[in-house]
């Protein structure tokens, strides 16, 4: 676990401005002004992207022309074409071959490009600076996953372990179709969705560039109680992603702070553990502060306090109340 990073913000928005973008430039503008911000608007800049998950993206053929055209001078003139009328036509065959070109060129700034990834895990990316594996951008923390704690979980979770895991993901390497993909425990395709290991563009299935193969042998990172409580919050948001970035119920986040609930980790459980939860509330108290919001309403549990809502102090852009729960 790490203090929040704006370059991290930076990067995921590098892979989320194209649905940003394919929902309407407006959306673009404001992802674009939360995190230029001073201070960014971090909490703020998480909840949109969470709304994209269900947002209609009605200009996706803008969005989907302006990855092209990052790539399309490195694609051969009399293969654009049938690129093109296949867009045209609506088949999902263009976002395939436009994927495949991105792979095929190592366009990396595209790797991650979330016009090709199911809708979800919307606060996750691969690779940031000098160290790989998985980052979750949680508001005022980052927690990072390397590659023996991702197989871990796709073990635990996914219920896939050892050769017959790595099979799998050498296929997805080469790439599949989607009904054979889906073919797959229903456990294991969820657990690459939701870590943002698959690209899913059309009618196929790419693992992340980014994922290294083969992944090491399993192992669980040391991590203190604060940083556990931050990967229960993190099943919580997958769970239930309408929620980002609010947090859960104490009993909830309890519930979630096991170790059979957290594979990939090594922590021991504190002897007060409402305690580290009031701390991470206390953090994201402070940045929502910092941001310019105040707290709208304040549900008070028996143990401690849960999560809040926010609004606008009036001071932020009137463009932005679309998005004015946090």
């Amino acid at each position: 676990m790490r203090p929040q990073h704006r370059g991290a913000y930076e990067h995921l928005w590098s892979e989320q401005k194209y649905a940003a973008l394919a929902i309407s430039s407006k959306r673009f503008q404001i992802g674009s002004r939360r995190l230029g911000a001073k201070p960014p608007k971090i909490l703020s800049f998480l909840d949109q992207l969470s709304k994209f998950v269900s947002t209609e993206q009605s200009e996706f053929s803008n969005a989907w022309l302006t990855a092209y055209s990052q790539v399309k001078d490195r694609i051969p003139r009399d293969e654009r074409r049938p690129i093109i009328e296949a867009l045209l036509a609506g088949a999902p065959s263009a976002n395939d071959r436009l994927y495949e070109q991105i792979l095929e060129h190592h366009e990396a700034g595209l790797y991650g490009c979330r016009l090709f990834f199911p809708r979800c895990g919307s606060y996750k990316f691969w690779d940031f600076h000098d160290l790989p594996g998985l980052w979750q951008l949680m508001g005022p923390y980052l927690l990072h996953t390397g590659f023996g704690a991702i197989r871990t979980r796709l073990e635990k979770i996914g219920g896939c372990v050892g050769t017959g895991l790595d099979e799998r993901l050498e296929i997805l390497r080469r790439g599949i179709s989607l009904s054979e993909f889906e073919t797959w425990p229903e456990t294991l395709c969820k657990a690459l969705k939701k870590h943002v290991m698959v690209a899913i563009p059309g009618e196929r299935v790419w693992l992340h560039p980014r994922v290294e193969l083969p992944l090491p042998a399993p192992v669980c990172e040391p991590e203190e109680a604060e940083g556990a409580a931050i990967a229960a919050l993190e099943t919580f948001w997958d769970e239930n992603p309408e929620d980002i970035p609010l947090l859960p119920e104490d009993d909830d986040w309890l519930e979630r702070l096991t170790n059979e609930r957290l594979p990939g980790i090594d922590w021991i459980m504190p002897e007060h553990p409402l305690e580290v939860i009031k701390t991470i509330r206390q953090a994201f108290r402070e940045q929502s502060e910092a941001e310019g919001r105040s707290i709208e309403t304040e549900v008070i549990a028996e143990s401690s306090e849960t999560n809040f809502d926010y609004h606008d102090d009036g001071s932020g852009d009137p463009a932005e109340s679309d998005f004015s729960n946090v």
